[in-house]
């Protein structure tokens, strides 16, 4: 399930806005039973930071790490529709943040 198509750029923002409420949501819902949410919240959160100053090795290395601990944005079976609508939107972010930093 993804949330959006590839956004213009410039709409990074309005991604990043939606996916920190969702993964800051399934991270405290979820994260006991799937610790690896920790990882993922702290991450995201360091991304969006140092998208202000763009550390670009940083961030491509930050958000493999998620795609790592996401398993590559598959929801386990567990998982509720906010969990699917964070793996989506995290998809999403990657996508869009990868596309700002080869412009």
């Amino acid at each position: 399930m993804r949330v959006k198509e590839h956004n213009p750029k410039g709409n990074i923002m309005s991604i990043s806005t939606q996916t920190a409420k969702l993964v800051d949501l399934v991270a405290r819902v979820h994260g006991p039973n799937h610790p690896h949410l920790a990882e993922v919240k702290s991450l995201f959160h360091e991304v969006n930071n140092q998208l202000q100053a763009p550390q670009q090795d940083e961030v491509r290395s930050k958000l493999a790490r998620i795609r790592e601990l996401s398993n590559d944005f598959q929801t386990p079976s567990d998982g509720c529709e906010g969990y699917q609508m964070m793996d989506a939107s995290l998809a999403d972010y990657e996508a869009e943040v990868l596309a700002n930093l080869n412009s």
